[in-house]
């Protein structure tokens, strides 16, 4: 059952891979990048820490802190330190990280369903989902 189960986990994988080719257009990358990664799980949680979003992301510990710290430089993200704990941070969205957020959405989102039309998988994408969703629950 494991295995048949890793299986499943890889093929849902791959196939929403490939659909998702030429998602990142401006460095031909077909893989989103971490940026707009940790911009999605921060604009999800409203208010995250960067263990938070080091096990959401996946990325090393040093990576995301270069990385937070130039999304910061850029005014995308804000840092706040924590009520009671001065040592303690997190970092949330500022509005100029929420535009550039949904521009980004809008862009990879047009470019994700003009994959899928013409790669005619609307069909595929929804019974992948299923399948994950299974996986899931």
């Amino acid at each position: 059952m494991k295995k048949e189960l890793m299986k499943s986990i890889i093929s849902v994988c791959s196939t929403l891979e490939n659909l998702c080719e030429g998602f990142d257009v401006k460095s031909k990358s077909a893989l989103i990048s971490s940026k707009l990664k940790v911009l999605v799980f921060v604009d999800e949680a409203k208010r995250i820490s960067p263990s938070g979003l080091i096990d959401k992301v996946g990325i090393a510990k040093s990576n995301l802190t270069l990385l937070c710290q130039n999304l910061c430089n850029d005014e995308l993200l804000e840092r706040q330190k924590d009520d009671f704990d001065n040592r303690v941070i997190f970092y949330s969205l500022t509005s100029k990280g929420k535009d550039y957020l949904n521009a980004n959405l809008e862009t990879l989102s047009n470019n994700f369903y003009g994959q899928l039309a013409y790669k005619n998988k609307f069909k595929e994408i929804k019974s992948l989902l299923d399948q994950l969703k299974a996986i899931i629950n």
